[in-house]
């Protein structure tokens, strides 16, 4: 820019110069004065080219250095505020509002700079419960539900997605294939030798043990020499009653 216009000026300056000169005197070494002002003037453009080129280049590195810089900035602070806060979950409980702006934000940030933030976690669904099969030898269920298979992993799998499957009968009869079927009652006993398979139904709940009976409640009848016995009188709050007896009307005490 500068330096080439001031290197034009210099030139067409000189170039007068010489045109006066050589009139002036006469001498015909003019040519060779023009050659050599010529090869000068070339020769310091090439420099005042190569040093703009090189201003350039340093600008382009201190430019993308700067912007790596900034980069790392955004990333860091996006990893801090945004996706160790929880921001890239889904439900809305988990961030707040100003949360919200300020991630939103530091992601306008990032695409203008052509800087690419850490990806959120993803969430991984939490794991199906596993399905655990019961077998039942010499057994069947009645009614086909569906395919049969070569294979019980291909029979289950099928049965789990199968609204009509309650179980699986394997058919020694039919080249051992695996049948879905109907059921759910299993019925333990197979004519032709059959194995069946069924989703092992929950353990139900052992019942809650009966409160410890307090034997205290009897000391009373041992020290009383009318009493022979004790009474429950559930038409009276279930109180125990001390009785002469001694007949206990002919039952058997229960064990």
């Amino acid at each position: 820019g500068i330096n080439a216009e001031y290197g034009k000026q210099w030139y067409q300056r000189r170039v007068r110069e010489a045109v006066v000169s050589t009139q002036s005197t006469g001498i015909p070494g003019g040519c060779n004065f023009f050659v050599s002002l010529t090869f000068n003037y070339s020769l310091s453009l090439i420099v005042n080219m190569r040093f703009s080129l090189l201003i350039v280049i340093l600008v382009y590195i201190v430019t993308v250095a700067a912007a790596g810089r900034n980069c790392k900035k955004l990333q860091k602070k996006f990893n801090n505020r945004c996706v160790k806060k929880r921001y890239c979950d889904s439900e809305g409980e988990t961030r707040s509002i100003n949360l919200v702006i300020e991630c939103q934000e530091l992601e306008k940030l990032s695409s203008t700079d052509g800087c690419h933030l850490p990806a959120c976690p993803k969430t991984e669904p939490d794991p199906e419960p596993e399905v655990k099969w019961c077998k039942y030898d010499d057994s069947f269920l009645y009614s086909y539900a569906g395919d049969s298979f070569n294979n019980l992993e291909d029979a289950q799998k099928a049965c789990l997605s199968n609204a009509r499957c309650n179980g699986i009968t394997q058919e020694p009869y039919n080249n051992n294939r695996y049948t879905q079927r109907v059921g759910p009652e299993i019925h333990d006993w197979s004519p032709t030798g059959e194995t069946s398979w069924a989703v092992c139904s929950e353990p139900e709940p052992e019942p809650e043990p009966e409160p410890e009976v307090n034997w205290c409640r009897y000391e009373a009848c041992l020290s009383n020499a009318q009493c022979n016995g004790i009474t429950q009188e559930p038409y009276n709050n279930n109180r125990y009653t001390q009785r002469i007896g001694p007949e206990n009307s002919r039952r058997k005490p229960n064990s």
